[in-house]
């Protein structure tokens, strides 16, 4: 954190708001960082294709490169390149 402040600090306590300025690359990182050493995760970067799906349930991701990778949980983010 680079500098801290606390808004509307004239009103009551209910009414006060923390911000915070952040070095974003920094933050980033240690965020990054966390998330890998948080055990039972992995992180797959690439292009998801197609779901897999068996009867009403999502089982796995099928990649661009056609690798499927089964989970029992899949989450999909939007990136950018």
């Amino acid at each position: 954190m680079i500098q801290f402040r606390m808004l509307n600090r004239s009103k009551g306590p209910a009414m006060w708001s923390p911000r915070t300025q952040n070095d974003r690359m920094k933050f980033s990182e240690e965020w990054r960082l966390a998330l890998e050493r948080t055990p039972n995760i992995d992180f797959l970067a690439g292009n998801g294709f197609g779901l897999i799906v068996e009867g009403k349930r999502v089982v796995g991701v099928k990649t661009a490169l056609g690798i499927e990778i089964k989970a029992k949980a899949v989450v999909l983010t939007n990136g950018t390149s």
